[in-house]
């Protein structure tokens, strides 16, 4: 049997190197240009002072919350910070809060399951009327397979698929679509999404981490397009390997950061309204690439370079 996509493959790649070189390069540079411009221009680009963070209690939402805190006390002249914080625990969430009170932030917390859909819309929107509106809102909540179902035994392949899509896709989408409507109204406002690296190009033994977060990605972009006409921002934030309780869970140590170093490229990110954070650059090129080339010739090098290992179906 003859097999299609192979042999489509080598025009496949001509096509796209033509399309890469005389029609997205050119562009590219030209934005490149103006974006180097933009940044040498002086702006009205404010630091956000009402900040909603899900996933607050460990890795990068703490790191964020911190940091924000600690810049908001260090600034000249010292910024107002309001931090609601949300996590599903409670002990490591208190924990986090104090933290950024001894830094001065104003704190609130909130012990939710993102995936309650009910719950999150009536807290955020009375959040958002209680303080006059909040600035940013991060999107950041996240599991693999490994972090929800540590210790414990699921009953089937499809039950982890599932509360890894619940989690990290219907996640994400109560704590951002409630305020869609609010922010509009405003116009103004910024959405910080989490998605991951992984959603540009993840091993497939990542099924359904990986299928997670390339929707959680491209719902950031295409709300990006969506909110851009309403004077309101939106990040997608694709971290690589940075030393969080998500990655200490695999058996490889593949850490390339540390939570603190990815929080302050965020920061400056969100700061700079960018509608995609990726890092490191190094990876963000790579998985570019990799979802660039033909999908024969990517599980080829895959099935034949790549080392065995026990497959884990969702990461």
């Amino acid at each position: 049997m003859v097999n299609e996509t192979r042999l489509l493959a080598p025009f496949l790649t001509l096509l796209s190197a033509a399309w890469l070189f005389m029609v997205i390069f050119p562009v590219s540079l030209c934005l490149a240009f103006f974006e180097l411009y933009r940044r040498k221009t002086p702006s009205e680009l404010q630091y956000p002072q009402k900040i909603l963070i899900t996933g607050a209690a460990s890795g990068i939402g703490e790191a964020i919350a911190v940091l924000y805190a600690n810049s908001a006390a260090t600034a000249t002249p010292p910024r107002n910070v309001y931090l609601a914080l949300l996590d599903i625990n409670p002990t490591a969430l208190e924990r986090v809060a104090e933290t950024c009170r001894a830094r001065g932030a104003q704190v609130e917390t909130h012990v939710i399951d993102v995936t309650d859909g009910a719950a999150m819309n009536q807290y955020l929107l009375a959040l958002d009327t209680r303080i006059g509106g909040l600035d940013l809102v991060h999107a950041n909540a996240g599991v693999t397979s490994s972090t929800l179902f540590k210790g414990s035994n699921p009953t089937s392949i499809k039950q982890r698929i599932d509360s890894v899509f619940s989690v990290n896709g219907n996640g994400c989408l109560n704590t951002v679509t409630p305020l869609i409507e609010p922010f509009k109204a405003r116009g103004r406002g910024h959405f910080a999404i989490t998605a991951s690296i992984a959603a540009f190009y993840l091993p497939p033994d990542t099924l359904g981490y990986g299928a997670s977060k390339a929707m959680v990605y491209r719902f950031a972009r295409d709300l990006a397009h969506m909110m851009r006409p309403y004077g309101v921002h939106v990040t997608a934030i694709c971290p690589g390997f940075v030393e969080t309780n998500i990655t200490r869970q695999t058996d490889e140590k593949i850490y390339e950061m540390s939570e603190q170093q990815a929080a302050r490229i965020i920061e400056r990110g969100i700061y700079n309204k960018e509608e995609i954070i990726a890092f490191p650059r190094h990876m963000y090129f790579l998985t570019w690439m990799v979802r660039n080339t033909p999908d024969c010739v990517v599980g080829f090098i895959y099935h034949h370079l790549r080392k065995p290992r026990e497959w884990d179906l969702v990461g």
